[in-house]
């Protein structure tokens, strides 16, 4: 709006001026009437320029400072991630030799995109994964410790400023996590049973222990509902954990 001010006001100049049309004292107050006009747009340009320039700045600090959240939240997980690996590897020798791939439940469709099982998912666990069937699920206590560990730290971090730099899948993974893995120690807590075990080549070793009778067919089905859960959670949180770490 100035600048189109200021070019009418100059047209207006350059035609009295060359028709001869105005005398020195309007002339000096037509000099004085620009150069404020002048003065004004100036100081407007400025000051938008440096607006700009201070947005711009603002923009790109607050980017910096969302990457340095989503980082640390990603190697806090990572340097814990041992933990819950632990865990699922222990109860994957109860039903196979060796760790189960959770490709293996995306293989067979176990599960919907929101992590829920999908019809006759358990049955198709013990018909196509499992080769064992075990009448309980045999633990170091030490391990479920260290589960519950983990839990903690999910927690902490779900409550701390750092989480609203999450993008909403992986808001939702972490939610779903938690809730996870508060039922499966509130699962082996309620129904699991302690134990000295003694260990070792030779014994030698006295070691507390937590079998999980799976007598009982829903408490296994509900055991392996959240163990799959886990499982596939901890295998996506891990990919786009790393991910971050690289970027």
């Amino acid at each position: 709006m100035s600048s189109q001010l200021f070019l009418i006001v100059f047209v207006y100049f350059i035609d009295k001026v060359f028709n001869g049309s105005m005398d020195i004292n309007k002339l000096n107050s037509l000099i004085s009437f620009i150069g404020i006009f002048a003065t004004f747009g100036g100081a407007y340009l400025g000051a938008k320029i440096s607006g700009e320039n201070a947005n711009e700045l603002f923009a790109k600090q607050l980017k910096e400072n969302e990457k340095t959240k989503m980082k640390k939240i990603a190697v806090k997980i990572s340097l814990t991630m041992d933990q819950p690996v632990v865990f699922m590897d222990r109860i994957s020798k109860n039903y196979k030799e060796g760790r189960i791939s959770t490709s293996l439940y995306r293989k067979f469709c176990l599960v919907k995109d929101d992590y829920t099982l999908k019809e006759n998912a358990i049955g198709i666990f013990k018909e196509k994964i499992a080769t064992k069937n075990p009448k309980q699920l045999k633990l170091r206590a030490d391990v479920v410790e260290n589960l519950e560990s983990f839990k903690e730290l999910v927690d902490s971090t779900l409550n701390s400023d750092d989480v609203v730099v999450l993008h909403k899948k992986q808001m939702e993974q972490f939610f779903l996590l938690r809730q996870v893995l508060k039922k499966i120690i509130t699962l082996i807590k309620d129904d699991g049973k302690k134990e000295i075990a003694n260990v070792g080549k030779n014994g030698e070793r006295k070691v507390a222990m937590v079998h999980l009778p799976l007598e009982d067919e829903k408490v296994e089905e509900e055991f392996l509902e959240f163990f799959i859960q886990l499982s596939l959670l901890i295998n996506d949180i891990q990919e786009w954990a790393q991910n971050v770490k690289d970027y």
